[in-house]
């Protein structure tokens, strides 16, 4: 089996499976107080048993949003040896089984063996080297990473690791490499696709397009496999943007000699200079190699 030059991920996920925590965030949001500068009319219907209601439910179902609470229902990966690497605006990648990864849970809970075969799997293909791909990769990596700690998984021995609010190793987030001028660059992967010149894939749910606000009502209808083909289509449109933005893998992307050498030798002529101590140099220099994934774990 052939490592991976690229991984490409993507997760669906649901509100949390913890009844524990369920039971405090809908409390919480249930007794939660008005804000004091609100309208005379919203405070008066803000304690209803109505309001009550549809405030707990929609802060339980927000919980799909955060990597800390969201239960993973499906997961989708692209594992690519360079020599699988495809051209830019290839309109069909074929993939075989081995460098694909597509699995969904049935049952809310039932996670455990889901989320250590994916473990495995990318145990398997990925090196210090691979490139960790995905739109709002940040999410994908962090509910799996949680995930896993919770089920008590050890992850995969080259998986980014998470420091001081930052993934430390060769991640490539296509939302965030995308310069927009608004807040975070938030952007939907379809938009952003189609901006690029990518004829992204669609797939609608109940005469509506479908996106992540979708996945929890397609879950508890038993969509199982709609949600995992959405889920792969998200994969297959990340790979393509981020070939679009790399220049096939050419630019601005991950390489041996690039931004960390620079970095480094820049490090170095400092110490030469007199302006930082040889201890400062050395935990500079690790500090630069290790986010850069360069370290072996």
């Amino acid at each position: 089996m052939q490592t991976a030059r690229l991984m490409v991920l993507d997760v669906e996920t649901i509100p949390t499976g913890n009844k524990k925590i369920e039971k405090c965030i809908r409390e919480e949001a249930w007794n939660k107080e008005v804000a004091k500068n609100k309208s005379k009319e919203l405070k008066a219907e803000w304690n209803t048993e109505t309001a009550c209601r549809e405030r707990a439910e929609k802060a339980f179902r927000d919980t799909a949003k955060q990597p800390l609470h969201a239960q993973i229902c499906t997961v989708c990966g692209l594992a690519l040896p360079v020599s699988a690497i495809p051209e830019i605006g290839a309109q069909v990648v074929v993939h075989n089984k081995e460098n694909t990864l597509k699995c969904y849970q049935t049952k809310t809970g039932m996670e455990f063996a889901m989320l250590e075969f994916v473990a495995e799997w990318l145990n398997e293909r990925a090196t210090q080297n691979s490139v960790w791909i995905g739109h709002n990769i940040g999410f994908d990596l962090g509910c799996l990473l949680n995930s896993w700690r919770r089920l008590q998984i050890t992850p995969p021995k080259h998986f980014p690791r998470y420091i001081r609010s930052s993934w430390r190793g060769r991640t490539f987030d296509t939302m965030n490499s995308t310069p927009t001028g608004t807040f975070k660059d938030l952007i939907k992967l379809d938009e952003l696709a189609e901006l690029h010149g990518i004829n992204a894939k669609s797939l609608e749910y109940k005469k509506q397009k479908m996106d992540g606000s979708l996945v929890y009502e397609a879950f508890l209808d038993g969509q199982y496999e709609f949600l995992q083909s959405y889920c792969w289509q998200d994969v297959e449109t990340a790979l393509q943007l981020y070939l679009v933005q790399t220049s096939g893998d050419q630019w601005g992307t991950y390489q041996a000699t690039e931004s960390a050498g620079e970095q480094i030798r820049a490090i170095k002529e400092a110490f030469k200079a007199g302006t930082l101590t040889e201890t400062q140099m050395r935990c500079s220099v690790f500090a630069i190699m290790e986010k850069a994934g360069l370290l072996p774990a």
